[in-house]
């Protein structure tokens, strides 16, 4: 595992203490707390900026410290909001 994503590697697994999550890998337990994680870690108006210049998800991955299934829970999250 990259350094960087430690945080976010943590925090999804503490969403899922947090929320009683029962052992395996429930795909709706998944969502959520990489929902949650992406939410609690990433900052709107950096999201905004990096995404704005970079078309390569894992370097704003890197850059942001959230894993690529945490992008792409913030990603579908912010294009529902829009829509």
């Amino acid at each position: 595992m990259h350094p960087t994503l430690r945080t976010a590697v943590l925090t999804h697994e503490y969403l899922h203490v947090v929320n009683n999550d029962p052992g395996g890998h429930n795909p709706r337990n998944e969502a959520r707390a990489n929902l949650m994680a992406a939410l609690t870690l990433i900052d709107p108006n950096r999201w905004s900026d990096l995404t704005s210049i970079h078309s390569d998800y894992d370097h704003i991955c890197l850059e942001l410290g959230i894993t690529r299934a945490q992008f792409m829970a913030y990603y579908q999250f912010t294009t529902r909001k829009v829509a």
